[in-house]
């Protein structure tokens, strides 16, 4: 189901200035970046709410929240409305992982590369002179041909394996 954002709110302690993206996926087109705004640092634990433009609207909301510094992020919601539905505007929580209360921050140790590093060419082997592309024989399809919808029962909390009769391929 198609839904149409308006705001994303953040619960979050925003130690060094931060960028949050704003992806949404649409029937029939790619994962498309929908908007995109700084965050200043806050001081401590608050709320921060990011108003979308009018036309933030998809299937698939995908947030990402980058910074320099640490942020803790504990909790994150959208006020959505579902599209084509008799609805009102509601907040919707989002998943977010809580992060433990003894954390530390950890640097990594991550080598420098060697100065003796190079490139090196992979051996592939080149395509021969002789190579051309192959039509292949696929009979087109009949004309008794149709769809058929096959009826769809919600999965079981232990779903059981089921065969299924299917026309063999000649």
């Amino acid at each position: 189901m198609l839904n149409l954002y308006r705001e994303i709110e953040l619960d979050a302690d925003i130690q060094a200035a931060a960028t949050l993206t704003v992806q949404t996926e649409t029937p029939g087109a790619e994962v498309t970046l929908r908007h995109t705004k700084t965050l200043a640092a806050t001081s401590g634990r608050t709320t921060t709410k990011v108003r979308l433009p009018g036309d933030v609207r998809g299937k698939l909301l995908k947030l990402k929240l980058t910074s320099a510094g640490t942020v803790i992020l504990y909790g994150a919601k959208v006020f959505a409305k579902p599209l084509g539905v008799e609805s009102a505007w509601a907040w919707y929580p989002l998943p977010v992982v809580a992060t433990p209360e003894g954390w530390t921050a950890v640097a990594l140790v991550i080598p420098s590369t060697p100065p003796e590093f190079n490139s090196v060419v992979l051996p592939i082997v080149p395509t021969p002179p002789e190579f051309s592309s192959v039509e292949l024989p696929i009979a087109p399809t009949g004309e008794g041909w149709g769809t058929l919808k096959v009826p769809l029962r919600p999965t079981p909390s232990e779903p059981e394996w089921v065969d299924l009769a299917v026309d063999a391929i000649e």
